[in-house]
This record gives C-alpha cells, sequence and structure tokens, in this order.
C-alpha cells in the first residue's frame, strides 16, 4: 500500500509537492455517514467499539480525500480512563460528577488503571492502521485544559471557578496541573505503543490567561509532555485558542508545529515563532459555509500566508520552500458544513499552484 507522507514531510520541513491538509473534527458531526453509524449511542459507548470507532476515523479520508486522520475519540476520555466520573451530554459537552477541589480529591486519579480502560482505544488504532494510507494523528487535552472542565465541572463561558482557584490556592492548581501531565503522558505512551503517528495537544481554554500566568502554570507542564513526545520520535502539534499574546512563549517550547486560530495572521506569527517549528492553520470555518467563490477567495489568502511564511532566508521567491506548513481550520469544522464543500475544497488545495 502507497503510503501517503505529505503531512509528515510538512512537520518535518521537508520539500513539498503539495500542500497537506487536514481539518479539526473532520470525522464526526457533518457527515451523514457518521450520524448513521452513531446513531443515538452516545460518543463513550460508541469510543468502546473499535470497529465503529475505527470506521468513523477514516470516514473523513475516504470522503475528503485529507492528508491524515485524526483518531475519534474526545480529549475527556483519559480522565475517565484513569477513574473521573465523566458524562458527555448531547447539546452541554462534558460534565463532570466527582469533586476534585483539594489535594485530597485528586487520589481519585489513578494512571495506574489506565491501560485496562484504554483497551477498545488500542485496538481501535490498531485497526486503523492495518488499512489507512495516511498518518494517524492521536491527541490529548492539555493539562489546563483539562483542570478546567475538572474544576468548573461544565463548559463554561469564562471559566470563572478555574480563575479563581489560580488566583486562591496556587499550590493547589500546581499540584493538579502535575497529575494531570502525569495522567497525559500515560495516554500519549497508550496511543504512541498502539501506533499513532503525531500528536496534536488542545490547549483551547489557555487563552484566558494572560502570558504571566501561562508561563508560570503551564509553561513547565507542556515542556514535559512536548518533551515525551519528541522522546519518542513522534511530530507534536500544539493547538490553543485566542493565544497570540503567548506565541512566544508556546514557541520557545519548541513543538514540532504550532496550529494556530483564525484570529492571528500567519505572516505576523512567523515573526514570533522560531523558523524551524512548522505552522497550521487557519482558515475561518465560517467560510465553508458561504458560497464557493468566497470560501476559494478566503482559502488563497491563507495559502499564500502560510507559504510565504516559510520563504527561505535566501530568496523572497515564493516557489523557494523549505516546506514546514499544513493547511487546516483554526477551529474545527461546523456542524452544518456540507461535505460536498470541503471535497471540493481540499481538492482546491492539492491543486493550488505555488
Amino acid at each position: 500500500m502507497t503510503k501517503n507522507t505529505i503531512y509528515l514531510d510538512a512537520l518535518a520541513n521537508k520539500k513539498q509537492t503539495k500542500i497537506p491538509v487536514w481539518f479539526m473534527r473532520q470525522a464526526g458531526r457533518s457527515l451523514p455517514e457518521y450520524k448513521k453509524i452513531k446513531g443515538d449511542d452516545s460518543i463513550l459507548k460508541v469510543l468502546n467499539d473499535p470497529d465503529r470507532s475505527a470506521t468513523i476515523t477514516l470516514q473523513p479520508v475516504e470522503r475528503y480525500n485529507v492528508d491524515a486522520a485524526v483518531l475519534y475519540s474526545d480529549i475527556m476520555v483519559p480522565l475517565i480512563a484513569s477513574g473521573i466520573d465523566i458524562t458527555i451530554e448531547e447539546g452541554v459537552g462534558p460534565v463532570v460528577k466527582d469533586t476534585i477541589d483539594s489535594t485530597e480529591g485528586l487520589k481519585i486519579m489513578n494512571t495506574e488503571i489506565m491501560d485496562l480502560n484504554l483497551g477498545a482505544q488500542i485496538e481501535t488504532i490498531k485497526q486503523i492502521k492495518h488499512i489507512s494510507n495516511v498518518p494517524l494523528i492521536g491527541f490529548v487535552g492539555a493539562p489546563f485544559t483539562l483542570a478546567c472542565y475538572l474544576i468548573d465541572k461544565r463548559p463554561t463561558r469564562n471559566w470563572t471557578k478555574t480563575q479563581l482557584v489560580i488566583l486562591k490556592d496556587p499550590l493547589f492548581m500546581k499540584s493538579l496541573l502535575i497529575k494531570l501531565t502525569d495522567i497525559v503522558i500515560k495516554s500519549l505512551s497508550i496511543q504512541i505503543e498502539a501506533g499513532i503517528d503525531a500528536v496534536q495537544i488542545f490547549d483551547s481554554w489557555a487563552g484566558i490567561l494572560s502570558n504571566d500566568l501561562f508561563r508560570e502554570f503551564l509553561k513547565e507542564p507542556l515542556k514535559k509532555i512536548i518533551d515525551f513526545i519528541k522522546s519518542k520520535n513522534i511530530p507534536v502539534t500544539y493547538f490553543g485558542l485566542n493565544n497570540f499574546v503567548q506565541l512566544s512563549t508556546i514557541s520557545s517550547l519548541m513543538p514540532t508545529c504550532i496550529s494556530l486560530d483564525s484570529t492571528i495572521d500567519l505572516n505576523q506569527s512567523r515573526t514570533i515563532i522560531t523558523g524551524s517549528i512548522s505552522l497550521q492553520g487557519n482558515l475561518n470555518p465560517i467560510y465553508c459555509l458561504a458560497d464557493f467563490n468566497n470560501l476559494k477567495s478566503a482559502t488563497e489568502k491563507v495559502l499564500i500566508q502560510g507559504i510565504a511564511s516559510k520563504r527561505t532566508s535566501a530568496s523572497s521567491d515564493i516557489k523557494n520552500l523549505t516546506s514546514g506548513y499544513v493547511f487546516n481550520l483554526g477551529h474545527g469544522v461546523l456542524p452544518d458544513t456540507d461535505p460536498k464543500t470541503l471535497s471540493k475544497l481540499v481538492k482546491f488545495i492539492h491543486e493550488y499552484k505555488f
């Protein structure tokens, strides 16, 4: 089976013949074939069925011809596998039943039981690797983003309780982040051993913090996780929202790639992010709901920025590339997106002349 390696090549700064593309949340909610196979079952029930999980993971690869598959899972899975009582409610998101607001509460989380509880995920990864010709991206939630859910107990607008814990009990917050770092690394070790080819860290809520707080609370846990992944010779992408002020700090952690949301100019980011780090992003997903001419125009602007941000220092020629750019959205695929639109978009990107 011929392997499609252009996504991994871009992360490794190898020469590109075309621009690799995949979409965050490409597996799931916008696909009718996903809705058919999931039915009325909860995501957690489906995740315990490797056959269905593997099929769902590969549905967008078959439908869109994207250059990477992303494991069908949820950032809550490692927490649930460690013993925390969490449900994922339709239209709400994760709802945490356990109380983890003290050092005593940290004892609920047990990394020793995670292997047993993640057997279905291991089998899913092995099935995908056996039949897929594109790289498989595994993922985790970053410690702080996971902490937001544990402390606020369900998605909120401002994560007020979490921010107050940082101010009122910083020692507990650091203890919680240490524990969550251990859980994340355990989850990653299981995914890597099962066969994933790359990792994306989702740090969706880190952008609510100042850069000073980011450095004080988040930098060390993230560095430990990124260093662990890279020690396994696996490329790692970091993704956050509204985190322009944190880019310099994130860059200092030296992930393989930084994925940018739609609020950040790709060219401007390259003045902050070190040249050896690849870029991913960052079309606003709303354009995928617009007419295709508007979508093409917006996409071309992103492509030009992404490519131009990787010009060699010796030449301003846009064709003189060192690679290191992956096209993606600035956030996940919106539920109302027409799958035919994404198929046309992938074709447009693959055929784009640069």
